[in-house]
């Protein structure tokens, strides 16, 4: 008897493994597929006035516990010429089992006051909420309280809203991240 409640109980515990193991696949996978998944996927983005930045993949390194998608680019420079600032850009998109944060180097670029910041965190349903502690570009630190506001179909593909609202003073992010292209829309 006790042979028997053995073999129940490792495969009872092989089974649980397995959905474990399959459980976090899917949640790792939700979140790769809101990055492209090549290299040289290019990105152009156009704001307001003259403003605009390309930024390509350059490589996706996978590792035991997370992708790093390494992405160069640069600022257009709307001075002509005139302006001695440095308009480069690198940027890292790091996935982790349940989270995608995104490192950024760059001088010019209109985009978050954070050079690390969280953008999604799974589950990747409404509603999912979350905080985080950032570092500003004047070195102080404040929490932003995070919230996937909605999710839309666009025909083939989901597009997410984000929402960082920072608890200390009026100042929020939000994102548009669209399956398989990434970022879409910042304001």
């Amino acid at each position: 008897m006790n042979h028997l409640r053995r073999v129940i109980l490792t495969v009872l515990l092989t089974l649980g493994t397995l959905f474990t193991v399959s459980v976090v696949s899917a949640e790792s996978n939700q979140l790769e597929d809101l990055l492209p998944q090549y290299n040289d996927f290019k990105w152009t983005y156009h704001g307001i006035a003259e403003y605009g930045h390309e930024m390509m993949i350059t490589s996706i390194v996978l590792s035991d516990n997370d992708m790093h998608y390494s992405v160069d680019g640069r600022v257009y420079d709307a001075s002509g010429g005139e302006s001695n600032a440095d308009y480069s850009l690198s940027m890292t998109y790091i996935v982790k089992l349940d989270v995608i944060i995104q490192e950024k180097n760059e001088e010019m670029m209109l985009d978050s006051n954070y050079d690390r910041i969280e953008l999604i965190r799974g589950p990747l349903e409404e509603g999912t909420t979350w905080t985080q502690e950032v570092e500003g570009e004047d070195g102080g630190t404040t929490t932003l309280e995070c919230t996937i506001e909605q999710i839309e179909s666009d025909g083939d593909s989901n597009v997410y809203t984000v929402l960082y609202e920072d608890m200390n003073s009026p100042y929020y992010e939000k994102r548009e991240m669209k399956e398989n292209t990434g970022i879409i829309s910042f304001e």
